[in-house]
């Protein structure tokens, strides 16, 4: 079994579609950016009853669905397999994929939204960042055939690389059917940061349509910090036994902060494994086990090959016209590298130590180096990274008959209103001019009856602000 996976080129796209919200996916209760959708009783995960849980934590995953018309959220889970190359592979539930219309087309899939580490700093809800995200995915493998009589699982490889920045963990599972007596189930309870459930009683035998023996049944546990459930929008998390393997995809429920006491059932990650039929569109085993080694179960892991883009400048300031030399520190390898210079020339460059890129407009500049080696890909954006100033000269400047001259290389500045202001090192203006020099790449400027000695002179437009201090001098 092969499955291939590249990164999309995010320099073309088309919207062919606009999602319209007009009631809220998730209720802020505030303008902090800490969203309280789940209900009272869940648990922070980074509460202590997530401490012997990081590493599976980081392999969850929110996920805004789209089906038809309409979007939704679920959770997720990256999984490893036994090849061990990293391919972003993610678990979740089957009725996640469908909707009174139907279930989800590919083109709906392709505009799924996963996001990584969507999770509060620390214990009590504070503000959150959802920065960490990617667009679109394919659709593997499912028990859809059997709709409710199987395992409810639904597999899909994500359209791009997951970078090695987002700090994936790809979860380990087993597929031994083994009830575990202690564990955690991690989700996203509607829409909201990341949560944690526990229990600590043994997992037992169940199903959720007429076919028995495809779900584990759990009751949760109180916990220090609250007692975790599950709510709309924790569908298709994990749960996880004691070796902090996934065992089973949340499938719902009766468990809420009313009813603590609620049994939630997963769909079994070991009746997934082959017995939703014979196809390798309805299981997990050629995608999980793509060599057919035949491993029952297997550790989670971090891509430790994973490629990690960096890179420096030999200068950061530098005048208008000048250029910049950029080296590669790229770790993991790589064998490609595409860089972008916003406002140099050239623009781009495909090469790991690209050519001198010249900076012919003042301003603050933009840097960003995608690489990629044989386990993944990365990117490394420095924003504002190579600040073009102009250039006053001479400096000293000399005055001559009480009048002074200065020439002041702007660069491609046309059609930018440039200001200058002089003042001396009290405060006092004694130069003032707006306007001037709109399309030239060098003004030359005579001062008047200026006094020898030690000036601030401030030069703006619409993209730089720079400050410079001129010793005029007599002659």
């Amino acid at each position: 079994m092969e499955y291939t996976f590249s990164e999309i080129d995010a320099d073309a796209f088309t919207i062919d579609e606009v999602l319209y919200v007009y009631k809220p996916m998730v209720f802020p209760e505030d303008q902090s950016g800490s969203f309280k959708g789940a209900q009272f009783c869940e648990v922070n995960t980074s509460c202590s009853e997530g401490n012997n849980w990081r590493d599976q934590i980081k392999s969850v995953v929110r996920i805004q669905i789209k089906v038809g018309f309409g979007s939704f959220w679920c959770s997720g889970t990256i999984l490893n397999n036994t090849a061990v190359d990293f391919a972003p592979l993610l678990l979740t539930a089957d009725h996640c994929a469908r909707s009174s219309s139907g279930y989800a087309k590919p083109e709906d899939v392709a505009k799924w939204i996963f996001y990584f580490s969507y999770e509060t700093p620390g214990c009590e809800n504070e503000a959150v960042s959802d920065g960490k995200s990617l667009t679109g995915a394919v659709k593997l493998a499912s028990s859809s055939p059997r709709d409710n009589n199987g395992s409810d699982f639904y597999l899909v490889l994500l359209n791009n690389v997951i970078p090695s920045s987002y700090e994936p963990y790809y979860a380990g599972w087993s597929i031994e059917g083994n009830y575990s007596s202690s564990g955690v189930g991690i989700h996203h309870p509607a829409g909201d940061v990341k949560k944690i459930s526990t229990y600590t009683k043994q997992l037992t035998n169940n199903q959720w349509g007429q076919v028995p023996g495809t779900h584990y049944r759990v009751v949760w546990d109180s916990t220090e910090n609250g007692h975790g459930v599950t709510e709309g929008g924790s569908s298709g998390s994990p749960i996880f036994d004691s070796e902090g393997r996934v065992i089973g995809q949340l499938t719902g429920g009766d468990s809420g902060c009313s009813n603590v006491t609620g049994p939630d059932y997963y769909g079994k990650v070991s009746y997934s494994w082959e017995s939703n039929g014979s196809h390798d569109s309805t299981q997990l085993k050629p995608w999980l086990d793509p060599d057919n080694i035949g491993l029952t179960n297997i550790n989670g892991s971090f891509n430790q090959n994973g490629a990690v883009a960096r890179f420096s400048a030999d200068q950061l300031v530098i005048p208008v016209g000048s250029s910049v030399s950029f080296a590669d520190f790229s770790i993991g390898n790589p064998f490609s590298w595409h860089w972008e210079f916003e406002g140099g020339q050239p623009a781009e460059s495909d090469k790991q130590t690209p050519d001198a890129v010249v900076y012919n407009r003042m301003g603050s500049y933009n840097v960003k180096l995608s690489i990629e080696n044989q386990y993944g890909a990365d990117s490394l954006i420095r924003e504002n990274y190579i600040r073009v100033v102009p250039v006053i000269y001479p400096n000293p400047a000399i005055k001559i008959n009480n009048s002074t001259e200065l020439n002041i290389a702007l660069g491609d500045n046309a059609s930018v209103e440039n200001n200058l202001l002089i003042t001396d090192l009290s405060g006092r203006v004694v130069y003032e001019m707006n306007g001037f020099c709109p399309d030239e790449k060098y003004c030359k400027i005579q001062l008047q009856g200026i006094s020898s000695g030690l000036y601030i002179v401030t030069l703006t437009n619409q993209n730089i602000s720079e400050t410079t201090k001129l010793l005029i001098i007599a002659d």
